[in-house]
């Protein structure tokens, strides 16, 4: 006949028998890496909160100005998020999509704000 220990101390045993397997397989994370992983998640959340406001602007385009052809709406993609801010208080006034193409066109591009610091400073 064989001894047996008691049911508790067997699932006891059990327990820290698993909870070492587990320790020896779980890589460790340096701090580094714990907050290139936090950071990269927070790049994801905004990029969703971007995309989330692109689509509205998009929406609130096509209900204003009608259908948008996809080359407008690739540009206004491309728009910063104070881009896409200026955007949405212009397109009030629009009426037609020259409103439209006439704000994008007018808007300062990062080249043209670079040559104009450039300037500035010379």
């Amino acid at each position: 006949m064989m001894m047996s220990s008691p049911k508790p101390l067997q699932a006891e045993f059990s327990a820290k028998v698993k909870r070492l397997e587990e320790e020896k397989r779980m890589p460790l994370i340096s701090p580094t890496i714990e907050l290139a992983r936090e950071e990269a998640e927070l790049i994801a959340e905004q990029r969703g909160k971007v995309s989330e406001a692109q689509r509205i602007v998009i929406q609130l385009l096509n209900y204003r100005i009608r259908e948008i052809e996809l080359p407008l709406i690739e540009q206004v993609r491309e728009l910063p998020v104070e881009q896409l801010e200026q955007l949405v208080v212009a397109l009030m006034d629009f009426s037609t999509v020259d409103d439209l193409h006439q704000w994008l066109e007018s808007r300062p591009t990062p080249n043209t704000v670079r040559l104009r610091l450039k300037n500035e400073n010379t």
